[in-house]
């Protein structure tokens, strides 16, 4: 069977074909792209309203998962004071109570304790006079002083 087009080269026909599929696909991103430029919004104002939306978020979703970590951490340790809790104290009777007051008092009565009143009396050494000379007030007592050192650094 012979060729259809003898004067044409099949595999130059391909290498075009493929060339120009290349070059359209080529040309269409670049419109997709400008068709998107166009539509796309570069305002500032809106750009920054957005970022702190996200901002703001993005601090909530924080903020939430670090209550429900707060939340999980007491929950464990309020099950573990449960778990470590002391069991109730015993009932007591009346009967036992008056017979360990009956015990108290009898040990206080063994042990005598020794108070302010059975201490012997001390002399008050404020109320002292030294050499018959007395001062009533601050004036007299460097007076007296004065006095004192006077007659130390002269003897």
């Amino acid at each position: 069977m012979p060729k259809k087009f003898a004067t044409e080269n099949s595999k130059a026909v391909v290498a075009r074909e493929r060339k120009k599929a290349a070059k359209e696909s080529e040309t269409q991103r670049k419109e997709k792209e400008l068709e998107d430029a166009k539509w796309r919004d570069e305002d500032k104002q809106i750009l920054k309203k957005q970022q702190r939306k996200e901002a703001d978020e993005k601090k909530r979703q924080e903020q939430l998962q670090r209550k429900a970590e707060a939340k999980a951490l007491l929950e464990k340790e309020m099950s573990s004071l449960k778990a470590t809790k002391a069991p109730p104290p015993e009932k007591v009777t009346r009967a036992q109570i008056q017979a360990r007051n009956h015990e108290v008092s009898k040990s206080k009565d063994s042990e005598k304790v020794e108070t302010h009143l059975d201490a012997p009396l001390v002399e008050n050494v404020n109320r002292l006079q030294i050499d018959g000379e007395e001062a009533r007030n601050i004036d007299e007592a460097i007076q007296i002083l004065g006095y004192r050192i006077f007659l130390l650094s002269h003897f």
